[in-house]
């Protein structure tokens, strides 16, 4: 595209022609993938599972005060990075929040699988400090 005397031109076209759909080129599958697929999929399981797991410790234990703002900072993973599973392509959005850590989408039915998972900063740092917080028992 090139603008002349206030007219938007045409100037030229690039076809790339595909060897298969776009809803096969982007289905969800294993066939082919590499580690770092692999590694995304066992954090997008396990997050939330550590995450759940923290969540029903925090709830169980008894703290004097502010039991809510643990709640919400154990259930929140900070940090978020998505993967495109049929390309591999990655990203960062380091100023966001994910509930329970983990996360997929698809925008349709030819567009790509994208997992997000976020770091469990908050279940991380409640376990760490858990027997600190304990009521002593009466």
């Amino acid at each position: 595209m090139e603008r002349r005397d206030d007219k938007l031109l045409l100037k030229g076209i690039n076809f790339v022609p595909r060897n298969q759909s776009l809803e096969e080129e982007n289905r969800f599958t294993l066939d082919g993938k590499g580690p770092l697929h692999y590694l995304v999929l066992a954090l997008a399981v396990s997050i939330p599972l550590f995450v759940l797991y923290a969540l029903v410790l925090c709830a169980r234990t008894r703290f004097p005060r502010r039991k809510w703002l643990w709640l919400l900072f154990v259930a929140v993973g900070l940090m978020q990075f998505q993967f495109n599973w049929s390309t591999g392509d990655w990203g960062v959005q380091p100023l966001s929040f994910l509930l329970l850590g983990s996360g997929f989408t698809k925008s349709g039915p030819y567009a790509p699988w994208i997992f997000t998972i976020a770091l469990p900063v908050g279940a991380i740092v409640f376990l760490l400090r858990r027997p600190s917080l304990q009521r002593p028992a009466a």
